[in-house]
């Protein structure tokens, strides 16, 4: 086998790769169902925006984190 040869199989299973990871991904998401139900995409990409925030308070321990919920 030549290097060109080896360089187009590799290519070829690293686009198979890719493609199975895919079709996981389908078959999975379709198959499996979350039990709380499908979030919406609103709320979804509000979350993701919400995680690239700096957070404004910090706590230390779960007492520390419901006393800023009490106030």
């Amino acid at each position: 086998m030549t290097q060109a040869t080896i360089n187009k199989f590799n290519i070829q299973i690293v686009n198979l790769k890719r493609e199975v990871q895919v079709l996981r991904s389908l078959v999975i998401g379709n198959i499996i169902k979350d039990k709380e139900g499908q979030y919406s995409h609103k709320f979804i990409q509000e979350i993701f925006s919400a995680l690239k925030e700096r957070s404004t308070r910090s706590f230390n321990g779960k007492q520390n984190f419901l006393s800023l919920f009490k106030k």
